[in-house]
């Protein structure tokens, strides 16, 4: 039997003007977990290199195995270990069903079908169903499973067997199998019988871009004979009379593309397909300096890998990896990782367990070992199942033991804040400073902190966005830039605040969660409380009337991102937590006219007053509403507190719980500001509610007890800094 070939000509059109820009060394097969017999026999390793087609841009192994070895009896790869994994595929198969409205006995036949989680979840919408897979094991767990499986490499005979017993299918379905695919022609010519009339293709693969944007090289390996973009598969699908009509991204497996193909003329061509080739051109993935870039930050990572395992084993630290998928044996096999780096890999999968990793031999066992051995770390190789390997080990993080994730860059994710790389957006504003400042006291290095600036990163364009996390992967992202003034400001300009504030708070979230930030913190304002809620103000009456209107695009656009925070927490187990501080004030406070808040505004005036010897100070509304004001100093303390004690999906207002008359900080201003002239309070103008004040006891629940700095002393302070700094 041959063992394989070398790649002299594209799969897809023919070409032989083949460009290698990435040589991994030689590498085993990475589903082949050996015996503790087959560990000390001899192991078969084949070339472990990527070439791509300069005429139509397909990205391949340059070196194909014949998958007849590559299948065989020691390929144990599960595709239902997940939850997430599951629940992937029983929603794709229902929103397959009921977009084309297949059901009612239509056949599906899933090429390369695995245990059968996807034909289960067709088989729940009323489809009969088919797998091919050639793994003898696996097809023996499906069948078991009640899914008809049969156990074959998928081939024109094969197919017409299928037409003659079961008839034409309405879908076709080749989840991660396209690519492992050799023989494209036969695999056409396969579709061509299997298909009807009015059927589709379905394939979903990883994206070549998000592999090149992540450094997702881990997805390389022997088993995957491709790297699918838009562009060559058009080109490819044309050639046998086929159109790939539509095409979606999806977050699987760290992210996927799922592509939808018919007979030509069938149905009509969606706009996604133009968008992913014009997103392809702009990323240039098919120019030979990309693909040089991407491969000089593979040589860096390993680099950056072999130093922190050898930093920690310096130092005494046991290390051990958490899940051993076969992603993560391109790794080790690259990096040469063995039993002397990583003890062992616990993993979850019975048939893995007992078993060692191909090429670098480390020991797969039970994943309970972890409770026994208390290991320092544990490197997760599934980093796109990461939040779900984490919450399922919550013991192990309870215990002291930190996660580490190598992808993009090593990160070592731990509950100690120092630990933590933190974005800290409107780092330089009011309260901003005093958070980073806060970190800084709190022991985080300064390396760790990064403050996006306006004119480098425009949080609305989500180009900037993704930008900034590629430059600075983050554990810890806190929220505080904002289009914010005062209630004239808000007045002038609700549109501007409403779309400027969503979009940067929309774009944050998504991109901490597609690049696995651990906690998420936004910080909001009690404008988002409705006007007619009772006082004091508890979380959970949010949702019960309309927010103030004077301010109502401020508390809108807060309630949408509320919402955004919880959702993602339900459907993706997102860690975010949403803080609502009461009114701040204090030293570096917006004193611009049309931007200012109540006490920066009030100090303002007084001290115009005093300049121009003024005998009368206007101030709007009647003195007898009051508020709750916290000091920026402890706003910033409770945020940091709040980062490292609170997880709940549920606001928590941050502040003292104590009302101030306006009156009574009017009368202290002008006291401090030595003005000895009259105020005129002009009641028709807005001063919102008579009284708004929080109540705190989830927050002393939450946070326990603290001391605040008093509204005197507090007043004092900014007064002092507003004379020295902004009212000379």
């Amino acid at each position: 039997m041959e063992l394989g070939r070398k790649i002299t000509c594209c799969r897809m059109c023919d070409s032989k003007c083949l460009y290698e820009f990435l040589n991994l060394g030689h590498a085993p097969p990475s589903d082949f977990f050996l015996t503790k017999e087959e560990k000390d026999e001899p192991e078969l390793f084949f070339p472990l290199r990527v070439v791509q087609c300069k005429n139509c841009g397909l990205t391949q192994l340059g070196y194909a195995v014949n998958p007849k070895v590559l299948y065989g009896n020691n390929y144990i790869y599960e595709s239902s270990i997940t939850e997430t994994g599951r629940n992937h595929f029983f929603s794709m198969a229902d929103s397959i069903s009921r977009e084309f409205g297949f059901g009612n006995g239509d056949l599906v036949v899933d090429i390369g079908s695995n245990v059968g989680v996807l034909l289960e979840g067709f088989k729940n919408n009323g489809l009969n169903v088919l797998g091919i897979d050639p793994a003898p094991k696996i097809v023996k767990i499906a069948n078991e499973k009640g899914i008809e499986t049969w156990e074959t490499l998928i081939n024109s005979d094969v197919a017409n067997k299928i037409v003659r017993e079961k008839g034409r299918a309405k879908v076709v379905s080749a989840t991660n199998v396209f690519a492992h695919i050799d023989d494209k022609k036969d695999f056409m010519k396969t579709i061509g019988i299997l298909l009807s009339d009015e059927g589709i293709l379905i394939i979903e693969a990883p994206y070549l871009v998000d592999l090149f944007d992540n450094l997702e090289y881990d997805t390389i390996y022997l088993e995957h004979l491709e790297y699918l973009s838009v562009k060559p598969l058009i080109l490819f699908f044309k050639k046998y009379g086929m159109d790939l009509f539509n095409v979606e991204r999806s977050e699987i497996h760290g992210k996927s593309i799922r592509v939808f193909v018919c007979k030509e003329g069938k149905r009509e061509i969606s706009g996604n397909v133009q968008k992913l080739i014009d997103l392809e051109n702009e990323k240039e993935i098919y120019s030979e300096k990309k693909l040089n870039d991407f491969a000089m930050k593979v040589k860096k990572n390993k680099e950056e890998i072999l130093n922190l395992l050898n930093l920690l084993k310096r130092r005494g630290k046991k290390v051990i990896g958490i899940s051993a998928p076969a992603k993560g044996n391109t790794i080790l096999n690259y990096c040469r990782i063995d039993e002397n780096f990583i003890d062992y890999m616990a993993e979850k999968s019975k048939i893995k367990v007992g078993r060692f990793t191909p090429g670098m031999h480390i020991p797969v066992v039970e994943e309970g070992k972890m409770k026994e051995d208390n290991p320092d770390y544990g490197v997760i190789f599934a980093w796109n199942f990461a939040s779900e390997i984490m919450k399922n080990n919550n013991d192990f993080k309870r215990r002291g033991g930190k996660f580490i994730t190598l992808l993009p860059s090593p990160r070592i994710h731990s509950d100690d804040l120092t630990d933590k790389r933190i974005i800290v957006t409107g780092g330089a504003g009011f309260l901003g400073i005093h958070v980073v400042h806060g970190l800084l006291e709190r022991g985080v290095s300064v390396d760790n902190i990064f403050v996006p600036r306006k004119k480098d990163y425009d949080l609305k364009k989500v180009q900037d966005v993704e930008r900034m996390f590629k430059e600075f992967p983050a554990d810890v992202v806190i929220h505080l830039a904002a289009h914010t003034g005062g209630i004239g400001f808000y007045s002038e300009h609700p549109g501007t605040v409403f779309y400027d504030n969503l979009i940067m708070g929309m774009n944050m979230i998504e991109q901490s969660r597609l690049n696995n930030v651990e906690k998420f913190v936004f910080v909001g304002s009690g404008v988002m409380y409705p006007s007619s809620a009772e006082i004091p103000l508890r979380e959970d009456s949010i949702w019960d009337g309309y927010p103030e209107k004077t301010a109502d695009s401020y508390g809108l656009f807060n309630r949408a991102l509320l919402a955004q925070s919880q959702y993602y927490r339900k459907e993706f187990n997102f860690n975010s937590i949403f803080l609502i501080p009461a009114n701040l004030y204090g030293p570096g406070d917006n004193f611009e006219p049309e931007k200012s808040h109540i006490i920066p505004s009030l100090i303002t005036r007084f001290s115009n007053a005093v300049k121009e010897n003024l005998r009368v100070v206007e101030v709007w509304g009647s003195g007898k509403a009051s508020r709750e004001f916290l000091y920026v100093k402890d706003a910033a303390k409770l945020i940091i507190a709040a980062i490292e004690k609170y997880d709940s999906k549920e606001p928590l207002n941050l502040g003292t719980g104590i009302c101030t008359p306006i009156k009574d900080i009017v009368d202290e201003i002008s006291r401090l500001m030595e003005y000895n002239g009259v105020v005129s309070w002009d009641s028709t103008k807005p001063e919102g509610a008579l009284k708004r004040c929080f109540d705190v006891s989830r927050l002393k629940e939450s946070l326990g007890d603290m001391e605040y700095v008093p509204m005197e002393k507090g007043l004092s302070e900014v007064v002092s800094w507003c004379q020295k700094n902004k009212l000379k």
